[in-house]
């Protein structure tokens, strides 16, 4: 069979597509004139060639697989842009086109004649789609990386509104608003909720003798030594100047009292960067049914007064 025959298929020179005829082989009959526009080969020197003489790089392996599979199903089989990107390799202007190379193809495969073993291949321009959903996707990625960003702004944001800015661990507004959730559960489940409020001794003497800046540093020690020797579930938070509080969930007063105790001693023999001896005084208490917010904090304040009375650098339950 010769291109002849082919030769008053003049519709098919009127459609934007590519429209190649070829056998098995992949030897050309029909070669229309979008091809020979985009590829710059004109039919009398496409027609009688085999497809991979005028495209070295064409997949020519995967091509006659798919037209077999054509031939056997006599259904049409599909080589898409966005799996292979491309079947002829036609260059694009990196004017008009600066995200890809080479046009980007839609490839249709139809069994035209089984029986002489021909194949309609059709090739559809995908670059316009491939290039809008290229930025599409680009655009998406920007989104996505601004709405990260912005959620990772939106939590440190949320942090710093709960953190003291000098020890870095809970400030008060957050310690009160646990307290809250904390007296909520212990009304409703029956569990123990003990409370431990201490400051530290002589802390004007600090500032006076060392500075405020030693004074500061002493501060972010206590916090830290404090923080590393309580529980995961226990509230810590620096309640106002030198005093701090730990709210200690499911635990009962003589619990918490074993907990500050072993809190004062580890203060008392911590050798600080700037000052060599540092005390604290603390005051504990459990929550009552009776009690509300402002009556246990009442009462934890009241014992830590009382340890201070006694002689500083102890622990008192009321």
């Amino acid at each position: 069979m010769d291109g002849k025959d082919f030769k008053d298929c003049y519709i098919l020179d009127l459609l934007d597509l590519g429209i190649a005829i070829v056998d098995e082989n992949l030897k050309i009959y029909f070669w229309n004139s979008w091809l020979e526009t985009h590829t710059k080969i004109s039919k009398e020197e496409a027609e009688g060639k085999r497809l991979d003489e005028l495209f070295p790089d064409i997949d020519k392996e995967s091509l006659m697989r798919k037209i077999k599979t054509a031939f056997a199903l006599k259904s049409t089989t599909f080589l898409l842009a966005s799996v292979k990107g491309y079947l002829l390799k036609i260059p694009l202007k990196k004017v008009t086109n600066p995200i890809y190379k080479f046009m980007q193809q839609d490839v249709s495969i139809f069994p035209l004649s089984p029986e002489e073993g021909l194949a309609l291949i059709v090739i559809h321009d995908q670059t316009p789609v491939q290039e809008a959903q290229y930025k599409l996707r680009k655009k998406i990625d920007e989104i996505n990386s601004l709405k990260a960003e912005l959620e990772r702004y939106v939590k440190k944001i949320e942090q710093l509104s709960i953190t003291d800015s000098l020890t870095k661990i809970y400030n008060r507004s957050k310690f009160e608003s646990s307290l809250d959730y904390e007296i909520e559960r212990a009304r409703r489940y029956g569990n123990p909720l003990s409370l431990i409020i201490f400051d530290i001794d002589h802390f004007k003497s600090i500032n006076d003798t060392y500075g405020h800046l030693i004074g500061d540093s002493v501060l972010t020690e206590i916090a830290n030594l404090v923080k590393n020797n309580i529980r995961s579930t226990d509230i810590f938070a620096r309640w106002g100047g030198e005093e701090f509080v730990i709210l200690a969930p499911n635990i009962n007063k003589e619990q918490a009292k074993i907990l500050a105790e072993k809190i004062r001693k580890l203060i008392a023999h911590h050798r600080f960067k700037y000052v060599d001896h540092v005390t604290v005084s603390l005051g504990v208490t459990e929550f009552l049914p009776t009690d509300n917010k402002e009556s246990f904090i009442k009462r934890a304040d009241e014992a830590l007064y009382l340890a201070k009375r006694k002689g500083r650098n102890r622990v008192e339950v009321k």
